[in-house]
């Protein structure tokens, strides 16, 4: 993909699919979800970067297995309570969640834009 994405396209791409990775830069305020998506038996892969990360939560229960990591329910949307801010929300391990806060949010490098 190249230039912009709306929320919209990234969830027709990606809702439900699977945490492959999770990277954290502290010094540069940076998040990373690899993901995959299975569709018709063929993977697909894809990547969500935040920048200018503002806050980032990961919720896990301690009986919930490491290897069961898909992503559902999954909003991309402008935050109502830091504005000019991204955020992402995503039920994870079907009981607990993953929030992200940022200024930029990019899908496979195209930077996401327009109202969620």
């Amino acid at each position: 993909m190249a230039g912009s994405v709306t929320p919209e396209q990234i969830y027709d791409a990606i809702e439900p699919c699977a945490l492959d990775a999770l990277s954290v830069d502290v010094t540069e305020r940076r998040v990373r979800l690899d993901l995959h998506v299975v569709n018709g038996g063929t993977p697909h892969r894809y990547s969500l970067s935040f920048d200018a990360v503002l806050s980032f939560r990961l919720d896990r229960p301690s009986t919930a297995p490491w290897n069961h990591t898909e992503l559902s329910e999954i909003v991309i949307e402008r935050s109502k309570q830091h504005a000019g801010h991204w955020r992402f929300w995503a039920e994870l391990w079907s009981q607990d969640a993953i929030e992200i806060v940022a200024e930029r949010v990019l899908f496979d490098g195209s930077e996401v834009q327009g109202a969620a």
